[in-house]
């Protein structure tokens, strides 16, 4: 495939990708955009075409020798990912699936041995999906201590009085606390972002590599101890004036970012002096070296490949295929059998009534959801038990049942097997509400009953691919036991109540033909 006829299916996979991952890089922008922790995003798309640019002339010596074999099944895997994540409705998935769907790109048009050359800046755009969280969040509580540490130290050599009491800084006008917000933890891995391509740029030896990355890690610990200690120093100069909404200073200079820009300097100089010809600011503006002669030899040793453009176009049309797939095949709603508002008030002895959804029934709010039912059921004995059912006819980005929401909720509950006798459920999922309440709950996936968030995660993904319905439910039941009681039985009291209910609720629930 000649030079000229490459750029042009360059050009139209650039066109398709777009219209593939319109949606995804949309919703990557705005995270970068409205979250502080994310939003040296914008800077890692630039340094990674910057980082591919700077191996240019590298590039153009290299012989194309496309890689179909391999390039085909790696954007196949790539924008399967892209679909699974859409109709999972996880962002995550959908947005990592951008680095496959490019390496396998490359391996089409280019081959494995430019690969090589640019698989470092392809790798780095990881750095731009926020999936650090995920890793980050339990050292947060340990950030946070050290800052507020480093910062105490800071106000107290410079003869500030003050008292630090866990994250709380106690100056006498004003308490400030290192939230988890400011435990600068997300600002140590923006500094690793700018170090890593640095060290792949100007550094040849690991040990140097090793310790640049090591100077940004305490360059951000450090870094976000100063700011601290500046807020602090800034809001006890205040005084009885100091307002709370302005405690980052005049235009916010002590916000993260206004740190991160002496961080970025200080690291800059580390690879200044770590670095072997100490030129690489010429190095960056340097200027493309004419093409060696050999570029001529090279393209005659490609003419075996000048006329093979059907992978180069299975890739273009596999990709529009994709982004058609995601954009118009969507899940469409499915009411309930029979409006909740028909649900029975008095069940063999159990007497109900509404209430509202958020009167301490439930830890959580569903985001989107389509229909409710919450009641409280009393029977003779005077024993309680609290029904919550949340339905979805259908769910998208933002309409989610299995969402962050729940994150608590699930990761404090443990399996408990139970005999339902012939309803399709032998375990559900118990929650210690507060000390003494007890909650089983479950989820319903178009009548496919789970007590595990993620087989529900995969029957809504099978049925939104295959089906078009991405309906789904949580069942909750919930009732208060005295805090000297055996929970058994408050356990037994839901069982009972379930064995009664349960032959219900299909006739509310839609579920597969």
């Amino acid at each position: 495939m000649s030079v000229r006829r490459n750029s042009v299916f360059l050009a139209a996979i650039g066109i398709s990708i777009l219209y593939c991952y319109a949606f995804v890089l949309l919703e990557l922008m705005k995270k970068w955009g409205y979250d502080d922790s994310y939003s040296y995003g914008f800077l890692i798309p630039i340094i990674s075409v910057y980082l591919v640019w700077e191996k240019r002339n590298e590039i153009r010596r290299m012989p194309m020798a496309p890689d179909f074999m391999t390039g085909i099944p790696v954007l196949f895997s790539g924008l399967v990912m892209l679909i699974i994540g859409k109709f999972s409705t996880v962002l995550l998935v959908q947005q990592f699936s951008i680095v496959p769907t490019i390496i396998g790109i490359i391996l089409i048009l280019y081959g494995r041995s430019i690969f090589q050359k640019v698989w470092f800046p392809i790798l780095y755009l990881i750095f731009m999906i926020p999936l650090w969280n995920f890793f980050l969040d339990p050292f947060q509580p340990t950030f946070q201590l050290f800052s507020a540490s480093i910062g105490v130290k800071i106000l107290n050599a410079i003869g500030v009085p003050v008292l630090q009491n866990n994250t709380f800084i106690e100056l006498s006008n004003i308490t400030l606390e290192v939230a988890e917000v400011c435990s600068g933890i997300n600002y140590l891995v923006s500094v690793v972002a700018i170090s890593l391509p640095l060290c792949y740029l100007f550094l040849n030896s690991w040990l140097k590599r090793c310790v640049l990355i090591c100077l940004s890690a305490l360059i951000a610990i450090g870094s976000n101890g100063v700011r601290v200690a500046a807020i602090a120093l800034y809001s006890y100069g205040q005084g009885d004036r100091i307002v709370v909404s302005e405690i980052h200073g005049p235009f916010a200079i002590f916000r993260a970012i206004g740190i991160a820009m002496i961080g970025y300097m200080v690291l800059f100089l580390g690879v200044w002096y770590l670095s072997e010809k100490r030129n690489f600011p010429k190095r960056i503006f340097s200027e493309v070296e004419p093409a060696s002669n050999t570029d001529a030899s090279i393209e005659n040793n490609n003419t075996h490949v000048r006329t093979n453009c059907f992978f180069p176009l299975v890739s273009v049309l596999m990709i529009v295929s994709s982004g058609t797939y995601i954009n118009f095949y969507k899940p469409v709603p499915v009411p309930l059998k029979m409006n909740f508002s028909h649900f029975p008030k008095m069940v063999e002895g159990w007497v109900g009534k509404d209430i509202d959804p958020v009167d301490d029934l439930v830890d959580f709010n569903l985001s989107g959801v389509t229909n409710e039912l919450s009641k409280i059921y009393k029977n003779e004995s005077g024993e309680e038990v609290l029904l919550y059912i949340g339905y979805f006819d259908y769910q998208s980005q933002g309409k989610e049942l299995i969402n962050y929401k729940l994150d608590h909720l699930i990761a404090n509950s443990t399996p408990l097997e139970m005999d339902f006798g012939n309803y399709d459920l032998n375990a559900v999922n118990i929650y210690r509400k507060r000390g003494s309440t007890i909650v089983l709950y479950w989820f319903d996936i178009n009548g496919r009953k789970t007590n595990n968030q993620y087989l529900a995660k995969a029957h809504l993904t099978w049925n939104s691919m295959m089906e078009r319905k991405s309906n789904s439910a949580i069942i909750m039941v919930r009732t208060n036991t005295k805090r000297n009681d055996d929970p058994q039985e408050s356990i037994l009291l839901c069982k009972k109540f379930l064995d009664i209910i349960f032959p219900i609720i299909p006739e509310f629930l839609p579920a597969n033909n």
